[in-house]
């Protein structure tokens, strides 16, 4: 079975040799991946937010300065672990941003880092990705909410009259299971394209923010700009 595919927009296309909704691997990799996200998102988040900080406010010192290097470290090491797990869950084809190599004294390293904008692309993508993350993680936990309890249902109500008589689609029993189970069965047929959707957003968001892009026009200057400055150096 092939991974699913994304199309230009960074989305999830199934594969036509996939087996359909959650008889197939691809909505339950899709599950997986929006129920762990958030834990990954928020741990992300607060490291960013927190190491980021500081180095801006102490930015004019000697040490905020040299902060500048471990942080983008950290953020390269989080936007790695999002793309192989969008790799292994979500089948996207992403591969390693382009960056600029720093290399020479301390200061010249933090200054083409600090110019770098893949750098600050992955800062902005681990700001992104909280939100992103909750909405996933949501949408699978509500998933799984209405699925267990349209499908427990019918046990819950079996033998005990009370428990259906004056519920919606009452008294019959027949009639209360119809109401209280469809949950369930809307779970199943609408479930893996709200998966698909909702890791869809996060799939664009890796693609445009840390997936590789093209070389542009501005990267040559930025390159041409940074080589005459070692040399002149």
């Amino acid at each position: 079975m092939r991974s699913p595919q994304p199309d230009a927009g960074g989305r999830l296309s199934r594969s036509s040799t996939s087996r359909p909704g959650f008889l197939g691997t691809d909505a339950w990799r899709q599950m997986l991946h929006a129920l762990i996200s958030l834990p990954i998102a928020f741990v992300g988040f607060v490291l960013i937010v927190v190491t980021v900080s500081i180095s801006t406010v102490l930015s004019l010192t000697v040490v905020g300065a040299l902060l500048i290097i471990p942080t983008f470290a950290l953020t390269r090491l989080l936007t790695r672990i999002e793309r192989a797990r969008a790799r292994r869950l979500l089948g996207l084809d992403v591969s390693e941003p382009r960056r600029a190599r720093p290399a020479g004294a301390p200061w010249r390293r933090v200054r083409i880092r600090w110019q770098d904008r893949q750098s600050w692309r992955d800062v902005g993508f681990l700001l992104l990705h909280l939100p992103l993350a909750l909405l996933s993680f949501l949408a699978a936990v509500s998933l799984v909410y209405f699925f267990v309890r349209g499908a427990s249902y019918p046990f819950q109500a079996a033998g005990d009259p009370s428990y259906y008589e004056k519920a919606w689609g009452g008294p019959t029993y027949l009639g209360a299971v119809a109401v209280h189970s469809s949950p369930a069965l809307i779970v199943l047929i609408s479930g893996p394209a709200i998966l698909r959707a909702v890791t869809g957003l996060q799939a664009r968001a890796i693609r445009t923010l840390i997936g590789s892009r093209p070389y542009s026009t501005a990267d040559h200057r930025l390159d041409a700009r940074r080589v005459t400055t070692v040399d002149t150096r």
